[in-house]
């Protein structure tokens, strides 16, 4: 399951929750997403807080408003849940040409959650990929070869994006991507 930004964040929940999913690819999901609600406060107004998550685009309940100015109050952060998706394939895709989505703090969550797929013994299954020079939440011909994946339950499985369209079929992720490298 993928989705870009907002749906971004959609899509790692799903991600993380069902275990039907063999592959999660939040794109350029800033915070909320596969960014980090401590790491992205620290670093103040230029990047997606908590505080516009649930105000001006309201997407997340306001429930975690509480926490707009006390995210050390958080009982957990998104390196926890981009961590549920584990053992199943993760693959990060950013951009770091937009300062809102605190590429920083999602390469900071990566190296978090690669601790966990190593442990796991399934490091080949999580990979980062960081290409500047595009519009938001488009995706450069350079990535391409980041979406080609098998499962070991199917060998012919598209990704597929939150409406359900076939992005790009077969192959091994690890082919393509060095875990947690940027390109």
């Amino acid at each position: 399951v993928t989705g870009g930004s907002r749906n971004g964040k959609g899509a790692l929940g799903i991600g993380a929750f069902e275990e039907r999913i063999v592959l999660t690819i939040p794109q350029e999901s800033g915070c909320g997403g596969t960014g980090n609600y401590r790491f992205s406060e620290s670093k103040g107004s230029a990047v997606q807080r908590i505080q516009s998550l649930v105000g001006e685009q309201a997407w997340f309940s306001k429930a975690l408003d509480q926490f707009s100015y006390a995210v050390n109050k958080l009982p957990y952060d998104h390196h926890q849940i981009l961590a549920l998706c584990a053992p199943r394939g993760l693959l990060f895709i950013e951009n770091p040409d937009y300062e809102w989505l605190c590429n920083e703090g999602c390469w900071n969550n990566g190296k978090l959650t690669q601790m966990v797929y190593q442990a796991l013994g399934v490091g080949d299954r999580m990979g980062y990929s960081s290409v500047g020079g595009h519009m938001h939440c488009s995706l450069p011909a350079s990535q391409y070869a980041c979406l080609l994946y098998t499962s070991d339950a199917a060998d012919d499985l598209p990704c597929v994006d939150l409406c359900g369209r076939a992005l790009i079929q077969t192959k091994k992720l690890t082919q393509h991507l060095t875990p947690l490298h940027p390109h």
